[in-house]
């Protein structure tokens, strides 16, 4: 199971009230929410992170993350020109 399904799952129950809902829900308890890290060389598997240790970046405000100081600094040089457009 996925991260990115726990979070469909928790749009669509907010959304329609079905019990039918309740049984995956309890299939995706404990399953924690991921993020990719922006940086195209990042060395983790498929480049995900647990969402709450993802840094992001304070000049672009938070629309770009990675999963550590290293990697921020690597992509630093691809993402200067797409922050100033962004910020």
């Amino acid at each position: 199971m996925q991260a990115n399904d726990k979070t469909i799952l928790t749009y669509f129950r907010k959304r329609i009230s079905c019990s039918c809902l309740d049984e995956k829900r309890k299939q995706y308890e404990g399953v924690k929410r991921t993020g990719i890290c922006y940086n195209d060389e990042c060395p983790l598997p498929g480049r995900f992170a647990e969402l709450s240790s993802l840094l992001y970046c304070t000049g672009c405000n938070k629309v770009t993350h990675y999963c550590s100081a290293e990697c921020e600094k690597v992509n630093w040089k691809y993402h200067k020109r797409q922050c100033a457009d962004i910020a």
